[in-house]
């Protein structure tokens, strides 16, 4: 069996859904057919014929297997993202998108350590990673795995798998926050607004900290990433992070709040000058 080939037209056909269809779901769908019969395929060929050498099976669940894997991966944890995505407001989608980066976060924080070692194209370790005598070697926990044939699997190809997939999710996600983005600023111009946000971001960080803790909003019980997020649509901000901006005040020499300081003084000297 050709497997470099199969894989070939398997990448093809991808990217024909995704040219005959705008429906995610759909996409999904018809991915994950596609990917779990090549796999199928694939499985029974191994099992079959087996590899002539130590190099042939390596460069199989190195190379071969993970491409219809990490792509079953992708658009079965796709689906399931799109189908449970809130439908009733912007600012419930983006929490949720934001809970769903903080556990792919979390996934490569765990196996830093093996995404360095695919990051750098190592090989030292191939031998253990991607050959089915370690399998079981290794303490990994997969989610979702509990049984695995030891005759069509190795002790890393399936983390390599979700390795691929979730990085394509984080770049996913990433792109539907930018969305949301560019909804609500549309939102924002429909309504009229023409307010220019002219100070840097952390100025615009500081108020909404300020806003936060004062209880001016939601009597403080709110997230300042939140407040900050309406600040930029109303102003037309540049997108910020109001925790890396908090660190730049902290550290500050003279005043922390330098910029809600020179909005006071701004305004008691414009009091001052019209009581004179």
């Amino acid at each position: 069996m050709e497997y470099s080939l199969l894989v070939d037209q398997l990448k093809k056909e991808l990217r024909g859904i995704q040219k005959s269809t705008t429906d995610i779901v759909k996409q999904c769908n018809l991915s994950i057919e596609l990917s779990r019969n090549l796999l199928s395929d694939f499985k029974t060929a191994v099992k079959k014929h087996g590899f002539s050498d130590l190099s042939r099976e390596i460069a199989f669940f190195k190379r071969i297997k993970p491409v219809p894997m990490e792509n079953l991966i992708y658009h079965f944890e796709l689906k399931s993202f799109e189908v449970r995505l809130p439908r009733t407001s912007i600012l419930r989608q983006r929490k949720y998108i934001r809970k769903e980066q903080k556990k792919l976060e979390t996934f490569f924080r765990i196996h830093l350590d093996f995404a360095q070692y695919v990051a750098h194209n190592k090989t030292f370790m191939d031998d253990r990673y991607y050959t089915r005598a370690f399998f079981g070697k290794f303490n990994i926990s997969h989610s979702n795995a509990y049984y695995r044939d030891p005759e069509f699997s190795t002790s890393h190809d399936l983390l390599l798998a979700k390795l691929i997939a979730n990085k394509r999710l984080a770049y996913y996600f990433g792109r539907r926050l930018d969305n949301l983005r560019e909804k609500e600023a549309g939102i924002a111009m429909d309504n009229g607004c023409a307010l220019k946000w002219t100070a840097s971001s952390i100025d615009l960080s500081e108020l909404s900290y300020g806003l936060k803790y004062s209880g001016a909003v939601n009597h403080g019980n709110v997230n300042v990433k939140d407040i900050q997020r309406v600040l930029e649509i109303a102003f037309g901000a540049r997108p910020g992070n109001p925790y890396k901006n908090k660190t730049e005040m902290c550290i500050r020499t003279k005043s922390r709040t330098k910029f809600m300081d020179s909005m006071s003084r701004a305004l008691l000297d414009k009091m001052d000058r019209e009581d004179g």
